[in-house]
């Protein structure tokens, strides 16, 4: 067999295989915490994670440094399916300005929850999964 030949067989048996994506260290690893600071966090789980299943726990709570960055809304946790640790929804300062769940109505379990300080939530009817 030439070098060229073994070089096509090797470059055709590439395109072969099929294209796999590994969930995010951060989202396997059970003795990580994975912090969400800010909407713009939230918004943006799906493009810094990948992952339907957190082995871990998650913490999501306001940005102290960035008040401008409140978080108001959990949609962007919408492939969110699974979090084995704790789910942690605020901190000291809460998440004052969250009114609803909405965003974690795929989520089907959850190790532990706890709600902190979130003063105009009135609507938890994304956790009925």
């Amino acid at each position: 067999m030439t070098f060229r030949t073994l070089l096509i067989l090797v470059s055709l048996a590439g395109f072969h295989l099929p294209a796999v994506s590994a969930p995010q260290p951060a989202c396997s690893d059970p003795s990580l915490t994975i912090n969400l600071r800010g909407q713009s966090a939230v918004n943006s789980w799906a493009a810094s994670y990948d992952c339907t299943v957190v082995q871990g726990s998650l913490f999501i709570f306001e940005d102290s440094n960035n008040p401008g960055d409140a978080v108001t809304s959990l949609a962007g946790l919408t492939s969110l399916q699974r979090v084995d640790g704790r789910l942690r929804l605020g901190l000291q300062s809460g998440l004052a300005q969250l009114t609803t769940l909405q965003g974690l109505n795929n989520v089907t379990s959850v190790g532990s929850l706890r709600v902190e300080g979130a003063l105009e939530l009135t609507d938890i009817s994304a956790l009925s999964s």
